[in-house]
Parts: structure tokens; sequence; C-alpha cells
């Protein structure tokens, strides 16, 4: 993982979140950007940080992404002069990686809604054999 400095280099979707703070926000960091060197290394980080991972397309230049969003909170008390940054962590990634991530939340999604279609089924059901007991005479 490198930390990048020059904000120049960012991808350009990238460089929307590298404006400076202006006013008394104006001497923090309020972005952190970090490139991976690889989409392993990217994807261990992101279950040691507990970030997200995001695909992504420069629109400009066609290439492809892998994007992820952190915040550090301060150790101490937030104030005008300490408070939390974003950190973005990316990798560059072919456009068949690119597919076959796009590909695998697609298939996350799906079986993140199935799961839903299931428990509400489910609880709806106990729901009806709870209603149909109290109205039963004894």
């Amino acid at each position: 993982m490198k930390k990048i400095e020059a904000i120049g280099n960012l991808p350009n979707h990238m460089k929307a979140f590298a404006k400076p703070l202006e006013g008394l926000l104006s001497d923090g960091q309020s972005t952190i950007f970090y490139e991976m060197s690889s989409i392993s290394e990217f994807e261990i980080n992101a279950t040691e940080i507990g970030y997200e991972i995001v695909p992504t397309i420069d629109q400009e230049t066609g290439r492809g992404f892998l994007v992820g969003f952190d915040v550090s909170e301060p150790k101490r008390i937030a104030t005008l002069l300490n408070y939390s940054s974003l950190n973005i962590y990316f990798v560059e990634c072919s456009d068949t990686e690119l597919k076959v991530w796009i590909d695998k939340m697609k298939m996350h999604r799906d079986a993140q809604q199935n799961d839903m279609f299931q428990r509400r089924e489910t609880t709806n059901s106990q729901r009806k054999k709870n209603i149909k007991v109290r109205g039963e005479k004894p």
C-alpha cells in the first residue's frame, strides 16, 4: 500500500475528493489516498480495515478501478483542529477483472435479496400462526 502525495496523478473521477478544505478547516488534510499494488492486497485490506469494495470506471480514460472508502476518526475529541478524514483506497484493474467484480457484486446482492425474501416469508408465516392461535376459542 502506497500513500499518494501528489494528487495530480490520481484518476480523474477521484480528484473530486482531493479538493482541499477551505475556511477554518483548511489546515488539515480532508482526504488521504492509498494505492494498492494488487487486487489481493486490496481485498485483504478491505477485511482488515473494513471498507466496502466498489468497482468504478474513469469515464475519460476508460480505466477500471476498485475503490474502498473509510473514515478515520481522531483519537481525541473532534474539534475545529482535530476532525475525521476520508481515506480512499484504490487499485487499477483490467476490464476482465472489473467485470468479474461487477458480476460478483450482483451475485451477492441477489443472494442478499433472496435471503431477505425468505426471512420475510418466515416472519409472516409465524405471525399468521400466532394470530390463529390467539383467535381460537379454548
